[in-house]
């Protein structure tokens, strides 16, 4: 791989191990997360700080998204895009559950990764020596495979 790997939430749990790991192997990495401490903590943490390069930025908002691709270099290749940046709230019965947030739920969970995707999609195009583009990995929870009491309930 000579390209990069981005990781969002990358400041915490499987986002900063993924990045620790990935360093560990020599890869370069972009880690993303909206508290800067975590980010430079997780830094601070890897094998080789020098692979490692963050950005703070919240990717529920086209200016997070846009921090992100600016971040990047011209001719920069993405060999590993991963969203793990989510949350899980609201969680509790659906009669309490507010428009608002609803709507910062679903910007996190489902418009920054697709936005962010497409925003990236040129460099994750390019093809590397062995004519492959970069790949996408979404991380999520068990909640995406089981319903779990609480978890907007009637």
């Amino acid at each position: 791989m000579s390209g990069v790997s981005i990781i969002t939430g990358g400041g915490t749990g499987i986002g900063a191990a993924l990045a620790k790991r990935l360093v560990s192997r020599s890869q370069k990495v972009l880690i993303v997360g909206r508290r800067a401490n975590k980010l430079y903590e997780t830094k601070n943490g890897c094998s080789n700080p020098g692979l490692i390069r963050t950005v703070v930025a919240d990717i529920s908002k086209p200016e997070g998204r846009q921090a992100i691709l600016e971040s990047l270099g011209e001719n920069e290749r993405i060999d590993n895009l991963v969203h793990n940046a989510a949350i899980l709230e609201p969680v509790g019965p659906l009669i309490d559950v507010r428009p608002e947030d609803w709507s910062k739920h679903m910007a996190i969970n489902v418009d920054g990764p697709l936005f962010l995707t497409q925003t990236l999609l040129p460099m994750l195009m390019k093809k590397d020596e062995n004519d492959k583009g970069g790949r996408i990995l979404h991380v999520s929870s068990g909640a995406a495979h089981h319903g779990y009491r609480g978890w907007v309930r009637i």
